[in-house]
């Protein structure tokens, strides 16, 4: 109802600061709904200041929860905290708590290198933490390790980590990979068809740079569609609109129905039709609550 419009955002923020007051039995679900609620108002917020706020009010909100779950799995702990814990580092390092992001850092280097290990149940997260923060360096070293890797699944967690940097000329780097296979080293190893038509949605999932993604794939549109043309998965008609999906102003949502139309044909109109009304949702609530919404962090 709050993103809707329908109630005020002062009402969400009441209701989510007296989460961390319920019984400890109930704190994991409703804390997991309280961090999609502050997600889906970042995103929203479109960058700025009011979306720097929001993330402020966020960390400031959450961090006490992670302290009270500790940042490393303790044996015989229940499975709710478990997932909390790893959604809570995911959330706060997203919305720039540096502490975290600098240990996101110092232990992933320290894994690359050999020297250390991470908890197989927080290792993603810590890996995708410190993708977002990695300077040229380390970026290259998650590229290295990902096109090395044996197993697929390794794989797609340091190409998850490479596509999440918050460098914009990084970004691009990430983003080349989908139209142009790399060369690394002597075996020069490259991404199947699969993981590269993949990186463009995964650079407007995990990072900053989902207007970045969605102008790379328009541009390169016909190249991404030829390397999965045929695979049955629908891939004309939504590469665009799964890249959208992060967008929030309301060119950006008639740009996609423009490009869609012209690119991906009638058949696609449907899926570019849910991620418009997704955006619109976005615009709408900023619109109309935005200096309201403002205020209340002001104040509170």
């Amino acid at each position: 109802m709050v993103q809707a419009g329908q109630r005020p955002f002062a009402d969400w923020l009441a209701l989510a600061e007296r989460v961390p007051t319920l019984p400890p039995a109930q704190r994991p679900e409703a804390l997991r709904a309280v961090l999609a609620g502050w997600d889906w108002f970042v995103g929203a917020a479109d960058g700025g200041p009011l979306a720097d706020a929001l993330r402020a009010r966020a960390r400031t909100m959450l961090v006490p929860e992670l302290q009270r779950l500790g940042l490393a799995p303790v044996a015989g702990e229940n499975v709710a905290d478990s997932t909390l814990r790893v959604s809570l580092i995911g959330a706060l390092t997203r919305w720039g708590d540096e502490a975290l992001l600098y240990l996101a850092l110092r232990g992933v280097r320290d894994v690359l290198a050999g020297d250390a290990r991470l908890p197989p149940a927080t290792r993603p997260v810590w890996f995708r933490a410190a993708g977002l923060a990695a300077d040229e360096a380390l970026y290259d070293s998650l590229l290295r390790a990902a096109l090395h890797a044996t197993s697929g699944a390794e794989r797609g967690l340091l190409l998850e980590a490479v596509a999440a940097n918050r460098d914009p000329a990084l970004a691009a780097r990430t983003l080349a990979l989908s139209i142009a296979a790399p060369v690394v080293g002597a075996s020069s190893p490259t991404l199947d068809d699969a993981e590269a038509f993949e990186l463009p949605e995964r650079v407007a999932r995990a990072s900053p740079h989902a207007a970045l993604a969605y102008a790379h794939a328009v541009t390169h549109f016909d190249a991404l569609i030829q390397r999965v043309e045929g695979a049955g998965w629908g891939e004309r008609e939504g590469l665009l609109p799964d890249i959208a999906w992060r967008l929030a102003t309301r060119a950006q949502a008639e740009q996609l129905l423009r490009d869609q139309q012209r690119l991906a044909g009638p058949n696609g109109a449907v899926n570019a039709q849910r991620a418009v009304q997704e955006i619109t949702l976005r615009v709408r609530w900023r619109e109309a609550q935005g200096e309201a919404v403002r205020g209340v962090l002001q104040e509170r």
